[in-house]
């Protein structure tokens, strides 16, 4: 009788030990497990040194992002006639990219558009603006991730546009039509539940020492925005 009571306790103790070192693995390969973020952006975010760079660089390796700038791009306009450039167009290639990309799927896809869309040669198309970016919000929502789990999607104003730009031809007016994006984009992020980093606010008091061109920005800029948003990302999650 006490040799059976001797072998169950053994047992139950094996049985506890066991489990105790299956629930630290999975709390180790959780830890582990770098967030997955999906950057869509035009030129102030395509290649090295833009704020996706800054990004990366500001939140280490349990961070990992897939940058997916390219340079003129709209959220809805086929800018320079080409719709490579037509992000609301080319939305779903962008996202199965980034899932083909992802071992562990996309866990947050940032959104930094609308600079080029407030060019000269679409001024009497900016109604279609906002709706465009309805239109692609619904996109990126309703995609069917392979991952079977949809990410937090995060929406970041364009960035303000500075007077040698402005007072250009190409982007004549662009630093009023971008004003006014910022407010619509807002509040179209809030009607979808979905969080707004506001960049173009804190950035604009010092516009004209931070851009190249007006619509370019200096490494400080960038580095300037990837802070803003890095701090915003560590704000609790909007429900």
């Amino acid at each position: 009788m006490k040799q059976n009571q001797y072998k169950m306790i053994l047992s139950m103790f094996c049985l506890l030990l066991f489990l105790m070192i299956s629930f630290r693995c999975s709390q180790n390969q959780f830890s582990n497990h770098a967030t997955t973020i999906l950057t869509i952006g035009d030129s102030n975010g395509e290649g090295a040194g833009k704020w996706p760079d800054w990004l990366q660089q500001n939140m280490g390796k349990h961070v990992r992002i897939i940058n997916n700038s390219v340079s003129g791009r709209t959220v809805g306009f086929d800018n320079l006639g080409k719709k490579s450039l037509n992000t609301l167009k080319q939305i779903d290639t962008i996202l199965a990219e980034g899932c083909r990309n992802s071992a562990g799927g996309i866990d947050r896809v940032l959104i930094c558009l609308g600079t080029n869309d407030c060019k000269a040669v679409f001024d009497e198309r900016q109604e279609e603006v906002p709706l465009n970016y309805q239109k692609l919000i619904q996109s990126v929502l309703n995609y069917p991730y392979p991952s079977g789990r949809s990410p937090k999607l995060i929406l970041i104003s364009p960035p303000p546009y500075g007077s040698e730009a402005s007072g250009s031809i190409k982007y004549k007016d662009g630093d009023k039509k971008v004003k006014r994006l910022v407010s619509q984009f807002r509040n179209i992020a809030e009607g979808f539940h979905c969080q707004y980093i506001d960049i173009y606010t804190p950035m604009l008091p010092d516009v004209e020492h931070l851009t190249l061109d007006g619509v370019h920005f200096s490494e400080q800029g960038y580095r300037i925005m990837a802070g803003l948003i890095q701090s915003a990302l560590q704000m609790p999650d909007v429900e």
